[in-house]
């Protein structure tokens, strides 16, 4: 009794040191499974490199979790550089390789895919890579019979089958993880295209159901369909009946355009960028000294009395309305206009001395922009206080680089009647003599070329590249489209009253 107390403490002693052996070798010990998941970008390639050793073994498994098509392509090569594996627009694959001393480079392509991006999961299982340093110094603790050392062997298999067991179910769980990742994302791409067919094909089932219902919603005998809202028919609400569509009807009051129509509206907008042109023109010659101030302002004074007096010959006949301003009045107002913009030409001049020159070319573009885009083409007479304050903002801004205030003043006044007095002028050859307007279009637009190219050829190009689309090319796509126009009416429209109700309110 007393021998079998001797041998049951010492095995507990012996017990008690390998076990604390084993679980300090386990806890400092490299795990020889990983995985890693990552984006691969559109029109990529990513390559990873492992070491390996002589006779180990690699174990690499690979799974496509996002993106279109669910493919990449995949390889393996040695480190002699000869591909191993490769797989072409695969979703998964599994590859083993027994190797040899050295670096092993396994690459995902992206590269076919030149929009969708993938998200890629791998895993790599590397087997005997320490099976020459497994530590086996812990059986020198171990003291005692045969038997003893027997015990202590099954019991290390034991454990050391235990663990890999433990890893394997480790990795089939990582395995599954990239599995449901994979079909969750599937599952609510599916999710979302069936529930968008249900809804498209419910839609239509609901419209053109054509089932003949009887007075207890059962099929049964015809009952022809009423629009009236106060019996109780044996149809669902939102019932559609096969005369629906017979009171369609397709572009009504659609006014039909002529090219040539189109073209002379247009002209007014030809004209008025050919008016911005001229006035950017007479500001070079300025700046240049090639026109003298005095010169540009009297020219500028004998076209405004020449233009005021064709507007009042233009309007003498056939005007009605509001009274008629007198000429006096008018005589007045230019009177007021010049005095005060003489009078304070000095303060304009240097008005922007503190802004660079860049800065003021930038807003004058930018101004005269906002002009010709809020200008209004359609009635012009009087202009838009937008677009006039626009043009005369960078007119102020233009004259203040120029030499003196008399050449402020000039351009000033030079502006107010490009952008002011000139659309009135116009509007009224529009609406009195309408082939004199059309020619009056066409010799600003020559002009405006004409000038700007004494200046800049390749600004003349351009500007007769803009008149050209405008005034011919976007009418003739304005008629070409007028065609594929598709307005529909029916019962569904609101309810328009037509008479006149002011005999009601009396």
């Amino acid at each position: 009794m007393d021998l079998a107390r001797i041998y049951l403490c010492v095995l507990s002693v012996i017990f008690a040191h390998v076990s604390q052996r084993f679980v300090a070798l386990a806890a400092f010990s490299q795990s020889l499974d990983s995985d890693f998941t990552f984006t691969l970008p559109a029109g990529r390639k990513e390559c990873f490199y492992q070491s390996m050793k002589k006779d180990a073994s690699l174990e690499i498994e690979y799974q496509v979790l996002d993106g279109a098509g669910l493919d990449v392509d995949f390889y393996i090569s040695s480190p002699s550089g000869q591909v191993l594996f490769s797989d072409y627009r695969k979703s998964d694959g599994v590859h083993t390789v027994e190797t040899e001393d050295g670096d092993y480079m396994f690459c995902f392509d992206n590269t076919f895919s030149a929009v969708s991006e993938k998200l890629i999961f791998f895993e790599l299982i590397l087997d005997n890579m320490d099976a020459d340093e497994d530590p086996d110094d812990w059986k020198e603790y171990v003291h005692g019979t045969d038997m003893l050392d027997m015990k202590l062997e099954d019991i290390m298999d034991t454990i050391n089958s235990v663990k890999a067991r433990l890893g394997k179910s480790v990795q089939i769980q990582t395995v599954l993880r990239a599995f449901e990742a994979r079909d969750r994302n599937l599952q609510e791409s599916n999710f979302d295209r069936v529930n968008f067919w249900i809804h498209r094909r419910w839609d239509r089932l609901s419209i053109h159901d054509r089932r003949v219902m009887g007075p207890d919603s059962a099929p049964g005998p015809a009952v022809p369909w009423q629009k009236v809202l106060w019996e109780r028919q044996p149809f669902p609400d939102n019932y559609v009946d096969e005369r629906f569509l017979e009171e369609l009807r397709r572009n009504e009051g659609i006014r039909q355009y002529q090219y040539w129509a189109v073209v002379k509206e247009a002209g007014f907008v030809g004209q008025q960028l050919s008016c911005v042109a001229i006035f950017i023109t007479l500001w070079l010659y300025m700046e240049q000294g090639l026109l003298s101030p005095e010169l540009l302002l009297s020219t500028s004074l004998i076209c405004a009395f020449l233009g005021y007096a064709l507007h009042q010959a233009l309007g003498s006949h056939g005007e009605s309305g509001c009274e008629p301003r007198t000429y006096m009045a008018d005589l007045q107002s230019a009177s007021i206009f010049l005095s005060f913009t003489f009078g304070f030409s000095p303060v304009l001049k240097t008005l922007t001395e503190s802004v660079s020159t860049d800065t003021v070319y930038a807003m004058s573009a930018v101004m005269l922009l906002a002009h010709l885009m809020s200008f209004p083409y359609a009635q012009p007479s009087p202009p838009g206080s937008l677009s006039l304050n626009a043009a005369l903002f960078a007119s102020v801004c233009l004259a203040s680089r120029l030499p003196g205030a008399l050449h402020t003043f000039t351009m000033l006044s030079c502006a107010l009647m490009v952008f002011a007095l000139w659309p009135c002028l116009l509007q009224r050859l529009r609406e009195n003599a309408p082939r004199q307007f059309i020619g009056v279009c066409v010799g600003v637009c020559l002009g405006g070329v004409g000038g700007l190219g004494s200046q800049s050829p390749a600004g003349a190009v351009l500007l007769a590249l803009a008149l050209g689309g405008v005034t011919l090319l976007c009418p003739l796509l304005l008629v070409r489209l007028q065609r594929h126009k598709d307005n529909i009416h029916g019962p569904w429209d609101e309810a328009e009253i037509h008479e006149d109700i002011n005999r009601f309110l009396h």
